[in-house]
């Protein structure tokens, strides 16, 4: 496929100079979302759905709101490589879109009503939404402003539903990454970002240290049989697919013996 749609992206940047991805148009399947908070010249959120091979763009100067009377300015820009979806870092000064950016949110979105693909609801003008990300989520909609002079303007808005809040301003409730938990100014240039989870960016911000467990326990694993035991003393539940941890639990109690438990 020829890699037109990336054609303005490219010539905006110089990838010797910025860590942004060059890419190429890569056709997939998925229907993946990204929000990236951008502290360019102004503050603003970019919103971008895999369509096409690419992330078509749009900038949110005042960001998402939950409150679906309020209807967000989204000026479609360029397409953006898929390599987008997990980018962060820092675009140094004198390049195009210079400033700090995060992956505020992400996941996947589904195409509603009257069309449900994504392209023809581009070229149409109404984007009838379904997110399904770590902060925004259900029904969404994107519709192109008509007019000679609208040609790129469209708005961004929240449609009524179980996650609509009018007295909620989730961009200031929740400012970080969903990669590695830093704001827009915790960025340093130059330096790797360090993917985190919630679990160890809370373990970070409490200070406490992961308390190591002793090596030579190990959790209790289930048997693989070709029937169950008989008899009125044994009882059966399904068990479902997880993950097999142990835990360290000390009690209070100076010298006794940490109690160790199989999850």
């Amino acid at each position: 496929m020829p890699d037109d749609k990336l054609e303005r992206y490219k010539k905006k940047r110089d990838f010797e100079g910025t860590p942004e991805p060059a890419g190429e148009v890569t056709e997939t399947a998925a229907h993946r979302f990204v929000v990236q908070k951008h502290a360019a010249r102004r503050l603003h959120y970019d919103l971008r759905l895999e369509m096409e091979g690419v992330l078509r763009s749009w900038a949110i100067p005042r960001g998402p709101s939950l409150d679906p009377e309020e209807k967000r300015l989204a000026v479609n820009t360029e397409d953006h490589p898929l390599e987008y979806l997990e980018f962060e870092g820092v675009i140094p000064e004198g390049h195009y879109g210079a400033g700090n950016m995060i992956v505020w949110d992400r996941g996947t979105y589904e195409c509603r009503g009257a069309e449900t693909d994504p392209v023809k609801a581009w070229h149409k003008g109404t984007i009838d939404l379904r997110l399904h990300g770590e902060k925004l989520k259900g029904y969404w909609l994107l519709v192109k402003l008509k007019g000679k002079d609208e040609a790129d303007n469209w708005l961004f808005f929240k449609k009524p539903d179980q996650y609509a809040d009018s007295g909620r301003d989730i961009t200031e409730e929740l400012p970080e990454s969903v990669l590695s938990g830093l704001d827009v100014s915790e960025l340093v240039e130059g330096e790797q970002v360090r993917w985190a989870s919630r679990v160890e960016r809370l373990l970070e911000e409490l200070q406490i240290e992961p308390s190591p467990i002793e090596e030579t326990v190990a959790p209790m694993l289930a048997t693989l049989v070709t029937r169950v035991p008989s008899g009125s003393g044994w009882l059966f539940e399904l068990k479902y697919d997880g993950i097999r941890a142990l835990a360290e639990k000390k009690t209070a109690i100076s010298g006794s013996t940490p109690a160790i438990s199989s999850l």
